[in-house]
């Protein structure tokens, strides 16, 4: 993980906390600026590719190209950050098509109940039925907010995100499930690297998604029509954006647990998106949205309730033995501690049987 001054545990979890929040808002910073230069005709995704390019020059030059992957380091790796861009692409998109910000995010947050779904099939992590319910309520807060035709008999108002942006929403969701997964496949490498690889496919989707007909962005031009000002200044604010996404997020994710990181997260996106939905568009949420979203954020806070105990039991001593290896790679520690471990989880297998 990244290099952070040596913090009280207290202490540290305040700052991961308030690093988690910012990058929630962030989040909403990024819809807002992807709808206002749409409506202003620039070419938003070739100037975005243009300041991730730039991020990702940033990380090798921090020394990012320096470390040394193996095979499979490098495969998870492309996967995270393949299903990572994938998810602000189409968020960002839905977007850009008229979804309104709040929206995006409560539909987003279905990823918790998607990873914990995946999780407990793939990796035989373990739910509770409260976990079961938590699903269940994400799933019915995203059709209240989403309102499908065939099941409400109503046709969407101009005032509310079209279908095609509610449903890249909530594939944005989807991928972002699949990006914590490989995230937790790749935790072994080095977070600079990481980043790096990131920042840089996210320059391929953002100039591949340029040319596929995004409305108002092929019609837009090039860089060649435009002041050199606006495109300076631009790719300037985004690069900006871009890093302190990155550079929050990576501390957040240090600092702060992952529980209480997904449920503030989520949090603040919601929040600050229907905030910005509703002084910048005017949009006010009904009563059924403002209820899908309450859900949403209710499912996640549930998943954030421990799954299975710490200690105790043959899951318990799993997470010693686990613990084991980990204390097995400190610098400074060797052997004897394994051994001296390894003593404390034979004695605790004896004692349950």
């Amino acid at each position: 993980m990244a290099d952070l001054p040596s913090l009280s545990p207290l202490l540290g979890a305040r700052v991961g906390m308030l690093c988690t929040t910012l990058t929630g808002m962030i989040a909403t910073v990024q819809l807002v600026l992807a709808q206002r230069m749409k409506a202003d005709g620039l070419p938003y995704f070739r100037f975005l590719g243009a300041s991730t390019f730039l991020v990702g020059l940033l990380f090798l030059a921090a020394g990012a190209g320096t470390a040394k992957l193996s095979r499979n380091q490098i495969g998870w790796m492309l996967l995270r950050s393949l299903a990572g861009g994938g998810a602000v692409v189409a968020g960002l998109v839905a977007a850009v098509l008229g979804t309104q910000p709040g929206e995006i995010a409560a539909l987003t947050s279905i990823n918790v109940a998607v990873a914990a779904i995946f999780g407990h099939w793939t990796l035989h992590e373990p739910l509770r039925p409260v976990h079961w319910g938590a699903i269940v309520a994400s799933m019915a807060g995203a059709v209240l907010i989403g309102r499908p035709e065939f099941l409400f008999h109503t046709e969407r108002s101009g005032t509310q995100s079209p279908s095609l942006g509610i449903a890249l929403a909530l594939v944005s969701g989807v991928l972002l499930a699949f990006f914590y997964i490989f995230a937790r496949k790749s935790m072994d490498t080095p977070t600079m690297a990481l980043s790096c690889c990131t920042a840089f496919m996210g320059t391929v989707l953002y100039v591949m998604l340029s040319f596929v007909g995004i409305p108002t962005e092929a019609a837009s031009g090039g860089f060649v029509e435009l002041r050199w000002p606006t495109m300076v200044g631009s790719i300037a604010l985004l690069t900006f954006v871009a890093m302190s996404d990155i550079g929050l997020g990576t501390c957040g994710a240090v600092l702060c647990p992952a529980a209480v990181s997904a449920t503030v997260n989520t949090a603040s996106a919601m929040t600050s998106g229907y905030l910005a939905q509703v002084l910048l568009r005017s949009a006010i949420p009904d009563s059924l949205a403002t209820l899908g979203a309450v859900l949403m954020l209710l499912a996640v806070v549930i998943m954030a309730i421990p799954r299975a105990p710490q200690h105790g039991g043959e899951q318990g001593k799993q997470v010693d033995e686990v613990e084991l290896e980990k204390a097995d790679k400190v610098d400074g520690q060797g052997p004897e501690l394994k051994d001296e471990k390894a003593d404390k989880v034979e004695k605790a297998d004896k004692a349950e049987r």
